[in-house]
C-alpha cells in the first residue's frame, strides 16, 4: 500500500480523498489518501518523519513551511516561496513543488473565456502561501495586483480602501479561508457598496460551493466562481509526480 495523505489545519472539510480515488483506479495502484489535521508546525516536522508515506499534498496554513523543510524544491516552488506537494526523490528524501500554479492558470482561462473583459487589475485578498502563487500566474500574464491585508505592508492595501480599485475591470481573488466551511455564513468583506460593474470573483475556497462572498457578488450580478476547477487541475497535476517518483517496492 502507498500512502498519500493532505496535511493543514483543518482538513475535515477537504474533496481530495474523492478526487484521488478514481486516480488510483484508472492506473490499476494500491494507493491510499488520508487526511491528518496538523496542529502546529512541530507536528508537521513529525509528520514528516514518519517513513510510510510516499506523498503528500499541504494545505493552509503550511504551504510555506513545507517549501522551508523539503531537501530539494522545483525553480517554481522557490519563486513562489510556498509548496503545496511533496515527494520523495530517489534517496527518500523530500522535493517541494508547486501545483497550485497549475490549478490557477487554468482557473483563470477558464474565467477569460467567459468574462466580457479582460482583467486590468487584480486584486488579491490574504497573503498566505495560496495568495504567493495566484499573484505569481498573474504576474506571468502581465496583469497589475494588489494584495489586501488586514495589517497591509509595503505596496499592500487596506480591506477598507478595496472597493476604491475596483472601478476598472478587475478580477477578485480570495485566498483567504475566511467563508470556507464550517464557518460557512463569514465573508472576507463586510459589504460591496460601491463596487464597480465589472469586477469578477475567484474564490479559491470549494466547501461550501458558493460562499457567502459569492453570494454577495450573485446580488450585484457580478461574475463568480468557487475554486472547484483550481483543486482539481492542481490534484492531478501532483499526481503526475507521485506517481512518476515514488519508489515502488
Amino acid at each position: 500500500m502507498q500512502r498519500l495523505a493532505l496535511l493543514g489545519h483543518p482538513v475535515e472539510h477537504s474533496h481530495s480523498p474523492r478526487l484521488f480515488a478514481p486516480l488510483f483506479d484508472t492506473d490499476l495502484l494500491d494507493w491510499s489518501y488520508e487526511l491528518i489535521d496538523i496542529a502546529s508546525p512541530d507536528a508537521f516536522r513529525q509528520q514528516l518523519a514518519q517513513p510510510d508515506f510516499q506523498g503528500y499534498n499541504v494545505t493552509i496554513p503550511y504551504k510555506r513551511l513545507a517549501l522551508e523543510l523539503a531537501h530539494q524544491a522545483s525553480p517554481r516552488a522557490r519563486r513562489i516561496g510556498a509548496a503545496n506537494t511533496l515527494y520523495r526523490d530517489s534517496e527518500g528524501q523530500w522535493v517541494a513543488e508547486n501545483t497550485d500554479y497549475d490549478g490557477f492558470l487554468a482557473q483563470f482561462n477558464q474565467g477569460l473565456l467567459e468574462w466580457d473583459f479582460k482583467p486590468q487589475l487584480a486584486l488579491v485578498l490574504g497573503t498566505g502561501g495560496s495568495a504567493q502563487s495566484v499573484c505569481t500566474v498573474l504576474e506571468d500574464l502581465h496583469i497589475p495586483t494588489l494584495q489586501v491585508s488586514r495589517n497591509p505592508t509595503g505596496s499592500q492595501i487596506a480591506y477598507s480602501d478595496l472597493i476604491e480599485y475596483t472601478q476598472a475591470p478587475c478580477l477578485m481573488v480570495n485566498c483567504t479561508p475566511v467563508g470556507m466551511w464550517p464557518q460557512t455564513q463569514a465573508s472576507p468583506l463586510a459589504s460591496l457598496q460601491g463596487i464597480g460593474p465589472t469586477c469578477a470573483l475567484i474564490d479559491l475556497i470549494y466547501n461550501p460551493a458558493q460562499t457567502a462572498l459569492m453570494q454577495q457578488f450573485e446580488e450585484r450580478g457580478l461574475w463568480n466562481r468557487n475554486g472547484a476547477l483550481m483543486l482539481k487541475v492542481q490534484a492531478k497535476a501532483a499526481w503526475e509526480h507521485f506517481r512518476r517518483h515514488t519508489r515502488l517496492s
